[in-house]
């Protein structure tokens, strides 16, 4: 009786050993997993406030901290913040491309026209533009 308590503690013994080493393992590769998605928010952060910089846009969303544990939802939102800032990057980019060849299309003449009564502007091609 003696005997078969000793083994059985022996053998008890031998599997909380083993389950306290696959708990070990399940936390080295979890926190290896936490620390890479981590890093990838960090760089999705710093993209983030370049492209909100750049655009003009005012977000909070790279400022804010990470929760305890960092999952797909986290790098779902920043990547969808990037895409819209992206966007928006390239709307203005082309509204100012817009405006700047408007405006370098329409050089003044230097004359100025009377027309119903108010000055108006003479442009190179012939177009008027309401003066002051």
């Amino acid at each position: 009786m003696l005997r078969l308590q000793k083994e059985d503690s022996k053998k008890s013994a031998q599997y909380l050993s083993a389950i306290k080493e696959e708990y070990r393992t399940f936390q080295i590769k979890s926190s290896q997993e936490q620390s890479k998605l981590i890093e990838e928010v960090v760089e999705l952060q710093k993209e983030v406030a370049g492209l909100a910089k750049s655009t003009g846009l005012e977000t909070k969303v790279h400022l804010q901290n990470p929760t305890k544990k960092v999952g797909p939802l986290d790098i779902k939102l920043l990547t969808n913040v990037i895409r819209f800032l992206r966007l928006k990057a390239e709307e203005s980019k082309s509204a100012k491309e817009l405006t700047s060849q408007r405006q370098n299309a329409k050089r003044t003449t230097g004359m100025l026209a009377w027309v119903s009564g108010k000055q108006m502007k003479v442009h190179e091609q012939g177009t008027l533009t309401l003066q002051g």
